[in-house]
Order: C-alpha cells, then structure tokens, then sequence
C-alpha cells in the first residue's frame, strides 16, 4: 500500500506520514480530506518524498540537496540531448531528412524546456507560498528530466548510423 504525505508547517518538514482508513485520508487534527483533493494536492509533495533529497536532517541540507539533484539531471538532459542531436548528424538518411529532423529535434527540446518550467511552478503552487515550493518545484524538474531522459535514450535505434 502506497502512504500519503503531506506538509508539516509545524516542522518544516515536507514529508510525514498520515494515517489512512477505509480509502480515505484522515488529517493530523482528525477532519477528513476528501479523496480526490487529496490525490490532487499531495501528489507532488508524494512525488518530492519518494526521492532521496526528502530524508535529510533539516530543511537547509534538504534544499542543498535539491538544488544539486536539479544542477546535475539538468546537466545530464543536456548531455544526452547533444548526444540525440549526434545520432541524427549521423543518421544512415540523406541529409534534407536529417536536417529536418535535428530541426525539428531543437524545437522539441526548447519546448521540453518550456513545459517543465511551467509544470513545476503549477506543482510548487500546491505549497501555497510555504517553505517547500521551491522544493516542490526542484523536485518536479528531477521527475521530468528523468522521463524525458527515458524517452531519449528509448530513440536510439530510431537513428542507425550511416556505414
């Protein structure tokens, strides 16, 4: 069974564990949280306190934390989408179709960037200006990048090199 988290103002403290009962989500004050709202707002702080940066002993080392998982999955997208852009350089088609397609494939990565920047701020504003948007907001471009990574890498074989 998946646990639900939630934010603690109390503790600064993103992730903690809420009791569950008969499928629905029971606060720490005992009012129940309808269910659906509850998938909708804790998802992103679920999605944070799945990922390592969530168990650090307080709030500064978490946010250092963070910040560097972002630096590096973002150094990480941009390593495998020039390494994308090689593969369609050497792509066993004839250029016009290799032009398109790196074109095409430039686009596509402008327009990555662009969603994700406006996705984690919509995920952030589940904080509701607390301490853990930009957190949230971190945490959602690691979840991103890491799918858009998979996606990249599942398109080797589409582009065979020439030889």
């Amino acid at each position: 069974m998946l646990e639900r988290s939630a934010f603690d103002p109390k503790r600064t403290r993103m992730c903690r564990r809420l009791p569950r009962t008969s499928g629905d989500q029971v606060r720490p004050d005992g009012g129940r949280i309808f269910p659906l709202l509850t998938i909708v707002v804790s998802w992103p702080v679920a999605a944070l306190c799945a990922q390592p940066c969530g168990d650090a002993p307080d709030h500064a080392s978490e946010r250092a934390c963070w910040i560097k998982a972002a630096k590096d999955s973002d150094a990480r997208v941009h390593m495998e989408q020039e390494l994308q852009r090689q593969r369609i350089d050497q792509w066993d088609q004839d250029r016009p179709y290799r032009a398109r397609t790196l074109a095409l494939f430039n686009e596509a990565a402008d327009k990555f960037a662009h969603l994700r920047h406006a996705q984690c701020d919509y995920e952030a504003s589940a904080a509701a200006g607390g301490n853990g948007a930009g957190d949230m907001r971190l945490s959602c471009q690691g979840a991103l990048d890491n799918a858009y990574l998979k996606s990249l890498r599942s398109q080797v074989a589409s582009f065979p090199p020439r030889g």
